[in-house]
């Protein structure tokens, strides 16, 4: 994707230069960002650094809110980084940086923020994948349990939906359901 159609698309544009109109949807706070209901568009970006590493996810994060990012996300993928969250979090206010964290889980973020409470206190918004929470009936206890913490603490949760995880490997949409809980259409 080149500059000039990544500039298009936030702008509201189609490769053609058509104008699209924004979905409708519900406004949110991450920290003191909102975004959603017609809120401008803000910049988001991932670190790239191991959560687990304070000290190289803290310069990292700092660089990224200097260089314009107004939110960053970080990988809580393992009890380390969950471990590892508040304390980047302090440093980063103690240097004056207030830029919203969201932390992205996949498959145990329902044990991460429960066992590790601080974290979930810590993050300012959950970013989840359907396909990453489980099967069946599990899928749905360890959904509730990641949104429980969420409204516990008063934090949004994204419901991410990749394209790989929309379709099959065959490249032919997964179930309704799937699309109907990820987009709500």
């Amino acid at each position: 994707m080149t500059i000039m159609s990544t500039l298009n698309q936030i702008a509201g544009h189609d490769a053609t230069g058509s104008r699209h109109p924004r979905r409708k949807t519900y406004a949110v706070n991450v920290g003191h960002v909102r975004v959603g209901g017609g809120a401008p568009i803000v910049v988001q970006s991932m670190s790239n650094t191991d959560t687990a590493d304070v000290a190289a996810t803290l310069k990292q994060t700092l660089q990224l809110a200097e260089s314009g990012s107004e939110m960053v996300r970080w990988t809580v993928n393992v009890p380390e980084a969950a471990a590892a969250v508040p304390e980047i979090k302090k440093r980063l206010l103690e240097a004056g940086c207030n830029v919203p964290i969201i932390g992205d889980f996949h498959y145990n973020g329902h044990v991460l923020l429960t066992k590790y409470p601080d974290c979930a206190k810590s993050l300012d918004k959950y970013r989840i994948n359907p396909g990453n929470v489980g099967a069946g009936q599990r899928r749905d206890e360890q959904f509730s349990t990641i949104c429980k913490v969420a409204r516990d603490n008063g934090r949004p949760v994204r419901i991410g939906a990749l394209h790989t995880c929309r379709f099959n490997r065959s490249g032919k949409p997964r179930s309704t359901s799937l699309r109907t809980d990820s987009y709500g259409d």
